[in-house]
């Protein structure tokens, strides 16, 4: 493995009038991906004058100092600034903040020069500070400073940092929940979960009937004072949604908790949704009329006079394929009658949705978009003719 830091007969002086003061004297080691070292000697001895070219703040006077294989020394100042800012943390031993900033503005400074908006630098200081406390949590930063990938203890864990920043007036765009599954001995493995639900006995059929197409297996069963008691053996992606049906199906009279018992060879597919999203392909307000329209399509999410977005999914199309539709379509003046003298349009009522059933809903495309005054659905990509375009594609290639 190349290393990530090494030094080669790294040297550096300071002239001070005729004296020449020895900061670095030929100093050579190397530092690779994943290790933490610390360099120690007494006052005086270069370790700052080492950590200030580490950390590209100043440059060798003999020798080759190589970040990542390249060589510092021949970098410009514009290379090195860019590396600061990207590549290297730095803590200094003098305070060194802004006096006009306050703590987390001072922290802040280097986001700002990264070209990263408010808001993000914002959500990216909130989760930073969650994992100090929240041992369970784990945030990893991807590709785009934009998007994190946050990993917990299952979807409540995640449900609740979700709502815990939304009421916070933050506002955020989740993916659907995916398990993290591990290779052991050359075999896909996923998380396993033993799962116990307790409900009246008169919905034990149903509860039983629900977790069979997710992959659970009984352990055991019992009956205490009128309620059963249920063991099941259950893949983690299996209880995804699951709290949601277990209360509806028991009219919110059950109970289930779960602990992680281990990982185990994939179990199976679980069946997903098997129908497709109906997608708004304009902005605009609904209107019951427009609404009305589309209703022989499939179930609504939203009633009128609700302000919608191009790529906003507005229901659940019956067939299994997305649909685009227009819920903000009005009925136009005639001759024979005015736009606004219709018959009164009875519309059923629309389908709610929490933060967890949405999550559960949605399909690897979408999105749940959170803000404090909602939760609404979203197609990852928005624009109807990039969708098309995309899904065109797609299929040249299977079809290759």
């Amino acid at each position: 493995m190349n290393a990530l830091i090494e030094f080669q007969d790294v040297c550096k002086y300071y002239h001070m009038g005729d004296t020449t003061v020895v900061a670095a004297d030929h100093i050579s080691f190397q530092i690779r991906k994943g290790e933490f070292v610390a360099i120690v000697g007494s006052s005086g001895s270069g370790k700052s004058t080492c950590m200030n070219i580490i950390g590209c703040l100043d440059v060798p006077t003999a020798g080759t100092y190589r970040l990542n294989g390249r060589d510092v020394g021949k970098m410009s100042r514009d290379e090195l600034a860019s590396i600061r800012n990207e590549m290297l943390g730095f803590i200094f031993q003098q305070y060194n903040l802004l006096p006009k900033l306050n703590l987390l503005e001072n922290v802040e400074v280097p986001l700002v020069y990264a070209g990263i908006s408010r808001a993000d630098r914002h959500i990216r200081a909130r989760l930073m500070k969650e994992i100090e406390t929240n041992v369970a949590l784990r945030v990893e930063e991807t590709e785009t400073s934009d998007a994190f990938l946050v990993s917990g203890r299952g979807e409540l864990h995640l449900s609740v940092l979700i709502e815990t920043m939304r009421r916070e007036g933050f506002e955020l765009e989740v993916s659907k929940p995916q398990v993290i599954y591990k290779t052991i001995n050359g075999k896909r493995c996923e998380p396993l979960e033993r799962l116990t639900v307790e409900v009246p006995q008169e919905f034990m059929g149903a509860v039983m009937e629900g977790l069979g197409p997710r992959r659970a297996e009984m352990i055991s069963m019992e009956e205490l004072a009128g309620y059963m008691k249920m063991d099941f053996s259950i893949p983690a992606r299996g209880l995804l949604g699951f709290r949601n049906e277990l209360l509806t199906t028991t009219r919110g009279t059950g109970i289930m908790y779960h602990v992680f018992q281990g990982y185990a060879p994939y179990k199976g597919d679980i069946p997903e949704r098997t129908r497709g999203s109906l997608v708004a392909f304009e902005a605009g307000t609904t209107t019951a009329y427009g609404l009305n329209s589309i209703l022989d399509r499939g179930e609504l999410f939203l009633g009128p006079g609700v302000e919608v977005y191009e790529g906003m999914i507005v229901g659940e199309n019956a067939r299994e394929q997305d649909m685009d539709v227009n819920p903000c379509k009005k009925k136009h003046l005639t001759n024979t009658r005015a736009s606004g003298s219709d018959d009164a349009i009875k519309l059923p009522p629309c389908r709610l949705f929490t933060l967890e059933s949405a999550l559960e809903w949605i399909n690897d495309d979408e999105l749940v978009e959170v803000t404090p005054s909602s939760i609404r659905m979203r197609k990852m990509v928005l624009s109807k003719q990039l969708r098309y375009k995309n899904a065109n594609a797609k299929k040249s290639q299977s079809g290759q």
